[in-house]
C-alpha cells in the first residue's frame, strides 16, 4: 500500500506546472482546506470549494505541498488535491471566442494614485500604480495608453457581454485563447495579458449560476 501511495504522489508531481497555472480541486466532498504551513498540522486559513479556480505555483514548494493563491490569500495545499485546468480535456476552440474592443486611455476619467509596497524579504520598496483604486494588470508600472471598452464572450453561438466591473484593472488584453475547458456547466477560458513586462495570466469563468468572473495573476508568483 505504501508503494502504491508513493507511485500516486510521483505521478502527481510530474503533472504539476514548471512555473504556475490555474487549477481546481480534486475532491468529491465539496471543498479543500488551505493551510498556513505545508503540513496537516498547519492552521486552516481558508477553504476552496469544488469547481472553483485558484492559482498554483511550483515556486516555494515544500515536499508534497504546493503554494496557492486564492481570493488574495496565500497558503498550502497537498499536491494530490490539485487538478490543473490545462490537463483537462480542452473544449472545442471553434465553439468559443473572445472579442476585446479597446479605446484610448483617458486620464481625466480615472483616478490615478500610488501605493507604497515592499519587495518580499527585503526592506526595499516601490510605488504600485493604482487606477480607480485597483491594481493595474498588463503594464510595468506605467500608465496604459489604451483601455478595454468592451469584452464579448461567445460560446456555442451565444454572445455574453461582460460587465465592465469584471475587466476593470485589466489592460493589454487580446482575443487569443490559450485553452478552454468545461466542468459541469462552468467554462474556464485561459488567456495571457500583455506580451512583455507586466505580463499576467488571466482566467475567465463563465457559469449559468454566477455569470462571468475573472482571475488575474502574475506570470511568476
Amino acid at each position: 500500500m505504501k508503494k502504491l501511495f508513493t507511485s500516486i504522489i510521483c505521478c502527481a508531481l510530474l503533472s504539476l506546472p514548471s512555473t504556475a497555472e490555474f487549477a481546481v480541486i480534486k475532491n468529491d466532498e465539496g471543498y479543500i482546506n488551505v493551510r498556513d504551513k505545508p503540513s496537516m498540522k498547519g492552521k486552516v486559513i481558508t477553504t476552496v470549494p469544488r469547481n472553483t479556480a485558484f492559482y498554483v505555483s511550483e515556486y516555494n514548494r515544500k515536499g508534497d505541498w504546493m503554494l496557492i493563491d486564492y481570493k488574495d490569500k496565500t497558503g498550502y495545499m497537498h499536491i494530490s488535491r490539485i487538478q490543473l485546468l490545462h490537463k483537462l480535456k480542452h473544449y472545442n476552440s471553434k465553439k468559443i471566442s473572445i472579442n476585446v474592443v479597446t479605446q484610448p486611455f483617458d486620464k481625466n476619467k480615472h483616478k490615478i494614485s500610488y501605493k507604497k509596497m515592499k519587495y518580499p524579504d527585503s526592506d526595499d520598496g516601490y510605488n504600485m500604480l493604482l487606477i480607480d483604486g485597483k491594481k493595474v494588470w498588463g503594464t510595468d508600472g506605467d500608465i496604459p495608453k489604451n483601455e478595454v471598452k468592451s469584452v464579448t464572450i461567445t460560446i456555442n453561438g451565444k454572445k455574453i457581454v461582460v460587465d465592465p466591473s469584471v475587466y476593470s484593472g485589466l489592460y493589454r488584453l487580446n482575443n487569443h485563447i490559450e485553452f478552454a475547458t468545461k466542468i459541469g456547466d462552468t467554462y474556464f477560458i485561459k488567456q495571457s495579458g500583455s506580451d512583455g513586462a507586466g505580463g499576467y495570466h488571466l482566467l475567465w469563468i463563465v457559469s449559468k449560476k454566477h455569470g462571468v468572473s475573472a482571475i488575474a495573476n502574475d506570470m511568476d508568483i
